[in-house]
């Protein structure tokens, strides 16, 4: 028995032994097998042609529309030439020195030809209107251009107010027309020679219409003549709507900051010993929108009839057109239930026939000097 349990101990050693040099044979061949994989992939890949490279001309900064082409603002980056298709990127900066930029170009961008126009060809202010429109300008004070606070970008409406009489079809004149006497044909006699046509005199007056006075028990023709000259009735709409303000004041008239849009700082006013007071930069009398061209003959038509026009200012971001109605007398007062003020048998003192809040009202706001 004891014999036999030695022999059984002794295949267990045996086939322990086996099997751990089974798995050494294994973990030997795998880590051969990693070992020779990197040199046999290295030698499995073929050599790579180098690519060729061409250069083309990249922004180094931000150069706004109009500013012309410099060597400080661009300079050249390695393109492959493989990649580059013919006329689209500028190879070789010497070709657009002192052109000018048509539109804002941010930094880092490649050039192309249809981003630049050539140098002095142009007004700046021409870059800046877009296609299809144009710019026309409008005189305004600081009660019509909301208080001067529109700048260059802003979105603005613009309001005609006009003043509408009644006129003769025909001749054009104010009515009521003057009226003169006719005399018929007539034969001759002793203190009149007579007329064959009918004849006309003037001095009757001014035309009136026949009326007829409520009596109460004898209706009594008259005869009404105007007491006063027509009265003109107001009517005020907004004519044109999202216009974009291009400038406000007047343009320079340096040449380079015509056709750059870089305009030369002033120069520095020397101090004076007496303590004069800084003078104060003269108010807008003019500004300048991008409308379209129906809209500026609109404008020309409405400033040479001598139409009043006055800005408001979009919210920003606001382009959608609004359906507005013109706002006459009838609509002032039926839209917001403005009664006819009846005849009482009293009244205000003092007298007024006149209103307005304070001087504002017939003088111009004037800026206060610094000091």
């Amino acid at each position: 028995m004891a014999s036999g349990g030695k022999r059984r101990g002794l295949i267990f050693i045996i086939i322990a032994l086996v099997i751990i040099a089974i798995l050494a044979v294994v973990f030997l061949l795998s880590r051969g097998t990693q070992l020779l994989a990197p040199s046999v992939q290295q030698g499995a890949v073929a050599p790579q042609p180098s690519t060729k490279m061409t250069s083309i001309v990249i922004t180094t900064q931000r150069i706004p529309r109009g500013s012309v082409i410099t060597e400080d603002v661009i300079t050249t980056l390695a393109y492959p030439e493989k990649d580059l298709v013919a006329g689209t990127f500028i190879t070789d900066p010497k070709t657009i020195i002192n052109k000018q930029a048509k539109y804002d170009l941010e930094a880092r961008i490649p050039v192309t030809e249809n981003m630049l126009v050539t140098g002095q060809v142009g007004s700046y202010a021409a870059f800046q209107i877009p296609k299809g429109y144009v710019a026309v300008s409008i005189p305004i004070t600081e009660l019509t251009a909301v208080s001067f606070a529109p700048v260059v970008g802003d979105h603005v409406n613009i309001i005609a107010s006009m003043l509408v009489v009644d006129v003769d079809q025909n001749t054009q004149s104010i009515l009521p027309n003057k009226t003169g006497n006719v005399v018929p044909p007539r034969a001759a006699s002793e203190a009149d020679p007579g007329s064959l046509t009918a004849t006309t005199t003037e001095g009757a007056g001014k035309q009136g219409r026949l009326d007829v006075l409520d009596a109460t028990n004898a209706p009594q023709p008259i005869y009404l003549v105007p007491s006063e000259e027509q009265r003109p009735r107001l009517v005020s709409q907004m004519v044109i709507q999202d216009a974009i303000v291009l400038r406000v004041g007047s343009f320079p008239t340096n040449e380079l900051a015509k056709t750059s849009g870089v305009e030369p700082t002033p120069a520095p006013e020397a101090a004076t010993g007496g303590g004069q007071p800084t003078a104060v930069p003269a108010a807008p009398k003019m500004i300048t929108l991008i409308v379209r061209p129906q809209d500026s003959i609109t404008l020309n038509y409405l400033m040479l009839s001598g139409a009043k026009m006055s800005l408001v200012l979009r919210s920003a971001g606001d382009v959608d057109a609004a359906a507005v109605e013109a706002v006459t007398l009838q609509y002032l007062f039926q839209s917001y239930n403005i009664p006819n003020p009846p005849k009482t048998g009293f009244s205000m003192e003092p007298r007024r026939d006149s209103i307005g809040y304070n001087q504002l009202d017939v003088e111009a706001v004037k800026p206060t000097p610094a000091p």
